[in-house]
């Protein structure tokens, strides 16, 4: 729900600099280790595709990431968590096939390659389609030849794991202890230099790198790398943000088919605003918790209203934003004591400690009554919306 700012030139350079050659020659070295079979070489033109695109899977935007993936799945492969992923939602949709609502799934998720209009119309039982989803990766396993094999555990490897080898995110995301021309995920964070979760601005992620103390925001794989491990290490696929958000509510859910706000190009902003619906007058003026916390859309855009009601389900945030009763009651009853004649009297009596009133409102309210703010401390939003809407 906060926007995410950078230097998209520099973080391309910094990413591109440092794992392009990397990336380029684990593609390389994986044509050479496993045996010369059909699944090697239907993985082979899954590599061909990678390093002909390789800058672009690396530091591509929402959508060039988006059209790598259809590529990809469209003509190569689609993940086996891909393919579960698929299953739960064709149950969670109910499609049968008496609802006649197969073919439209199967256009949808773009399984046309796999699945033509004359073997949808010979399935008498959903059963069936099961069972033909589940076997696409049934034969994408790589076996390792002869000399490498005795260096593995195992004698082969699954597409998934291959691939997850070639865009390694656990290199990216270890610190680093040369850390003068290094590039990893705690370079990455202290760069962006966020204070609160773009998700949810409720929890603070600061990048510390202090002697031998280190901590940094969690990364979002925003598309699961469960589901897509060749844009593990898209550095615009890293979104950094809190544990919450991230691997309690989020976990793998696809959001190619389930598009929430993508913090490197939306915001809730004036789109949204956090609306107390109240139940006494108690709780107006700060006095009780007797109200909901609640999210009023705004935007006309029907697109956009989708992502964010999709953002609001994900990330539970009518869930955690419940739980943040005591801090409204406590900001209702500031704003209630310290009116507009208030901060008046503030100003003559101290004429010298402020220059303007709004000055006083801004030192009342800790900043969070400047819309600039949005951002740079939690709940910065929610009490940008209360201020404005209840100071009198």
């Amino acid at each position: 729900m906060i926007s995410i700012k950078k230097d998209r030139r520099y973080i391309e350079s910094k990413h591109l600099d440092s794992l392009f050659e990397k990336v380029q020659e684990r593609i390389l070295n994986q044509k050479k280790i496993y045996k010369d079979d059909l699944a090697f070489r239907k993985f082979n033109l899954i590599l061909n595709y990678l390093i002909s695109n390789l800058e672009i899977v690396l530091t591509g935007n929402l959508d060039d990431l988006k059209n790598v993936i259809i590529d990809i799945e469209t003509n190569y492969y689609i993940s086996d968590s891909k393919v579960k992923a698929l299953i739960r939602k064709r149950k969670k949709e109910g499609i049968t096939i008496a609802s006649k609502r197969l073919p439209m799934f199967i256009r949808n998720n773009k399984l046309e390659k796999y699945f033509t209009q004359t073997v949808i119309e010979n399935y008498r039982r959903i059963a069936d389609f099961e069972r033909d989803l589940k076997n696409i990766n049934k034969k994408n396993c790589l076996v390792y030849i002869y000399k490498i094999k005795q260096e593995k555990k195992k004698e082969t490897i699954t597409f998934a794991e291959a691939l997850s080898e070639i865009f390694d995110y656990k290199d990216f995301s270890e610190y680093k202890e040369e850390r003068l021309n290094c590039w990893d995920a705690y370079k990455y964070t202290e760069m962006l230099n966020l204070e609160v979760c773009p998700y949810c601005d409720r929890q603070f992620i600061h990048t510390i790198i202090k002697k031998n103390k280190k901590t940094r925001a969690v990364l979002d794989h925003f598309y699961a790398k469960s589901l897509y491990p060749y844009l593990s290490i898209s550095i615009f696929n890293l979104i950094p943000c809190c544990y919450t958000c991230n691997s309690s509510f989020k976990k793998d859910i696809d959001l190619l088919s389930n598009e929430v706000i993508y913090p490197f190009e939306e915001q809730f902003h004036n789109n949204v605003e956090f609306k107390i619906n109240h139940k006494s007058y108690l709780g107006m003026i700060g006095l009780g918790i007797e109200f909901d916390i609640d999210f009023m859309i705004t935007t006309s855009d029907k697109e956009l209203m989708r992502k964010i009601n999709n953002s609001i389900e994900v990330f539970g945030l009518r869930v955690v934003y419940s739980s943040h009763n005591i801090y409204v009651k406590n900001l209702l009853r500031n704003i209630y004591i310290n009116s507009s004649q208030r901060i008046k009297e503030i100003s003559l009596r101290y004429p010298n400690l402020f220059s303007s009133t709004k000055e006083i409102e801004e030192a009342l309210y800790l900043g969070l009554s400047n819309e600039k703010n949005i951002g740079k401390h939690i709940l910065s939003k929610l009490s940008f919306d209360i201020i404005k809407n209840y100071k009198s």
